[in-house]
């Protein structure tokens, strides 16, 4: 199947799993202490997944919480749960859940990994036919599992739901979220896509705790407030093949290739490699900075980098597929934010130049 038609790119692939994003859930990794104390706080006896697959969560409730369970699945030969395509409507199960539930005097709580296909991936790999009409850009909905999120919350009053890190920084309304667990431990069994459990409930102040694995690391709106945005008030240009600094923008597998900043000679990157589409590699160039500040430029960038990183809990970086050696997340640092750092690193240049008395780092 053509998976990039602009790039002519051509590999396999399995269209039936990809457009139901059947990407299935192994162990139980995701149920961590703080899923556990929410799962059970909630006083559910009953546990519902919308999109149960073969049933590895359902699984687990059934053994770690003691919890009944119900399953729903568009694929009706997998033959163990009622058929439903739950990212067009759970109107009709949640009267099915709430029978069963009041039967036990308490409200089911939906637990899920629902499908992930954004409609720019859906595009790319020629899916439309088979998933455009869920998408909702108006609301949005750009996502399937947003889509499949959006179902469950108008439905169900809490629910635990495995979505993509990009959840972390998308403009999706977090009003009901309680709490983000950022997991390193891959639960998949098919793929090393970052992701993170999210917990939803109706009684909650809408600024969601983040944990990194079982460690907490504070509220999300608190270490977003590291990100450093742009004021866009000097020239820097990115992806520029003759650029005089070099950026690593991504973790490499060795822990001691991080993300950084460096003159443009220590990157020793391939400059005809570089094209505008370029998000991991490349060469910066901000005609303003003389070569001789190059060195300092690039380290107070890096100690500024460090900084955000480590005040965030890498937070505010995207996670990249797969860990590094030591089994941390990966990262990638997006353009906004370099630019940012960039900046952040020109302005305190300055303050130390003018202080030095020496030509300043730009103007």
């Amino acid at each position: 199947m053509l998976t990039s038609a602009e790039g002519g790119k051509v590999h396999i692939v399995d269209v039936g799993k990809t457009s139901k994003g059947a990407f299935m859930t192994m162990g139980d990794s995701w149920l961590t202490t703080q899923v556990y104390d929410f799962i059970s706080g909630t006083g559910s006896q009953v546990a519902l997944d919308p999109f149960a697959g073969q049933g590895d969560m359902l699984r687990v409730l059934e053994e770690k919480l003691g919890l009944s369970v119900m399953g729903l699945d568009i694929d009706e030969s997998i033959g163990r749960w009622e058929t439903n395509d739950s990212l067009k409507s759970l109107t009709d199960w949640e009267v099915v859940a709430n029978s069963q539930s009041r039967n036990n005097k308490v409200n089911p709580i939906v637990v899920t990994n629902p499908p992930f296909l954004s409609n720019y991936s859906a595009k790319r790999k020629s899916l439309m036919s088979e998933v455009g009409h869920y998408f909702d850009s108006e609301k949005g909905l750009t996502d399937l599992y947003m889509v499949a999120l959006t179902r469950c919350l108008e439905s169900f009053e809490n629910v635990v739901a495995i979505v993509p890190e990009t959840f972390v920084s998308s403009s999706y309304p977090k009003n009901r979220c309680r709490a983000i667990t950022i997991l390193e431990d891959n639960p998949f069994e098919d793929t090393t896509f970052p992701i993170c459990v999210t917990c939803w409930s109706k009684s909650t102040e809408g600024n969601p705790t983040v944990y990194i694995g079982e460690e907490e690391a504070g509220r999300l709106d608190h270490l977003w407030g590291y990100r450093i945005n742009p004021e866009k008030d000097t020239a820097i240009k990115f992806n520029q093949p003759n650029g005089r600094i070099g950026l690593r923008a991504v973790d490499g597998h060795n822990p001691s290739s991080r993300i950084g900043f460096m003159p443009a000679e220590k990157l020793g990157y391939d400059r005809a490699s570089i094209k505008d589409s370029s998000r991991l590699m490349t060469y910066i160039e901000i005609s303003a900075v003389l070569e001789g500040d190059i060195p300092r430029l690039t380290s107070l960038a890096n100690e500024i980098l460090e900084g955000v990183r480590r005040n965030s809990h890498d937070v505010v970086l995207s996670g990249f597929k797969g860990n590094n050696k030591e089994g941390k997340r990966r990262r990638r640092l997006d353009y906004e934010l370099a630019r940012g750092i960039l900046e952040r690193a020109l302005s305190e240049g300055n303050s130390y130049q003018s202080g030095r008395n020496t030509v300043p780092l730009g103007s």
